[in-house]
């Protein structure tokens, strides 16, 4: 009988073990083993500081939290560029609040009481070399003294409170004097330009000038896609294209044409030779026609497709990637004969991630126990964190 208690007790402790072990998710989520590719340089840069950070990552879902974690980011340190430090005093506090509606008031933000979870000294060595992982262990622990349940109603508000702190040199650290130190963190851009490339003569190459002008025709091409975090309600979820044209003939018509279609050898249009036409004329999306401003420039002003208040129109993912080209065609001053801009490509760009993150900021001693700066969506205020449950 004794010889079968060994195993039993041995299977009762591997399930006890499964039970209690920590499990972890990353805001932004997916980056336990994935680089975040930008770095957070503001957090722990100051000797006294105050750092709230909300986390819309995990609303709707819930979980016990045991700790938050960061890294440093993967890149090449000195001892100046993320200098050892240490904080004598640094508290953190937890609970849930809106991050649609922040005011700069710290203390308004949770909804109700928030948790102290943290409090204690900490130091973070300094930085020398590249990190040999890729990327970095979660070094930057606060483990919490008490398990803080996480409802997923509101978003989830940290309230970091940083005092007392020194460097590893014993450097002058005055309160307003910031030393970076880098952790890793995740893009967290509202939107995504589409990258142009030209096509034709302009600028120093040549090109078509106007007999009243000096410089070439050039024309431009932007299409941007806006997320769901823009500060821009009416952007949000939204493509915005349009089209514009410098350099033509001042106060007389251009015409600027966008198509779905280009030829990126050019060919030649009757009767201009200072540039090639590098539209497939049997594609068009936008042909418009209006006068040149009467200033220098000759600029055509912004042109959005028919029907689209500022050009913005639903994104659709089917879109993405295809190929929008557009160039401009004007009347000479004198001559009346046409010439031909440049010619601009783009392709449409994908919805940046909506990385539902940001803070309130601040480094004066005596305001930080009131009010902060921000809110801020940028990563070099919002580094990547872990949560342990």
């Amino acid at each position: 009988m004794h010889r079968n208690r060994i195993p039993l007790l041995s299977v009762l402790l591997l399930l006890c073990g499964h039970t209690t072990a920590q499990t972890h998710v990353t805001s932004p989520t997916g980056l336990l083993s994935i680089e975040g590719d930008v770095e957070s340089y503001l957090f722990g840069a100051y000797p006294s500081a105050r750092h709230m950070l909300f986390d819309g990552e995990f609303l709707k879902s819930t979980m016990l939290v045991k700790e938050v974690a960061m890294r440093i980011d993967f890149r090449a340190s000195t001892s100046t560029s993320s200098m050892g430090r240490t904080w004598s005093d640094v508290r953190l506090s937890i609970g849930e609040g809106d991050m649609d509606n922040i005011v700069p008031t710290f203390s308004l933000n949770p909804n109700g009481a928030p948790t102290r979870v943290f409090s204690g000294s900490i130091t973070w060595p300094t930085n020398i070399g590249t990190p040999t992982n890729l990327p970095t262990k979660w070094t930057k622990r606060f483990p919490f003294g008490t398990t803080w349940p996480y409802t997923g109603n509101k978003d989830i508000c940290l309230d970091f409170d940083f005092n007392g702190g020194t460097l590893a040199n014993n450097a002058a650290w005055a309160t307003s004097k910031i030393y970076h130190y880098f952790l890793d963190a995740f893009p967290s851009a509202s939107f995504n330009e589409a990258p142009q490339t030209y096509f034709g003569k302009a600028g120093t190459k040549g090109g078509c000038i106007d007999s009243a002008g000096s410089l070439p025709a050039t024309n431009f091409l932007h299409c941007t896609a806006y997320g769901s975090n823009h500060h821009d309600a009416k952007y949000r979820g939204k493509h915005r294209l349009f089209t514009f044209s410098y350099f033509t003939a001042r106060a007389r018509p251009v015409v600027n044409v966008v198509s779905f279609v280009g030829i990126p050898s050019g060919f030649p249009f009757t009767g201009i030779t200072c540039n090639l036409l590098y539209l497939d004329v049997r594609r068009f999306l936008l042909v418009n026609t209006r006068l040149a401003s009467p200033a220098p420039g000759a600029w055509s002003g912004y042109i959005f497709p028919s029907g689209t208040p500022d050009g913005l129109v639903p994104i659709n993912k089917a879109h993405t990637g295809l190929e929008i080209w557009a160039q401009a065609m004007f009347e000479d001053t004198q001559t009346k004969g046409l010439k031909l801009s440049r010619a601009t490509m783009i392709r449409i760009p994908t919805e940046p991630r909506a990385v539902r993150r940001t803070a309130l900021f601040q480094y004066n001693t005596t305001a930080k126990s009131s009010y902060g700066y921000g809110p801020y969506i940028d990563p070099g205020h919002n580094p990547i964190l872990r949560y342990a449950k």
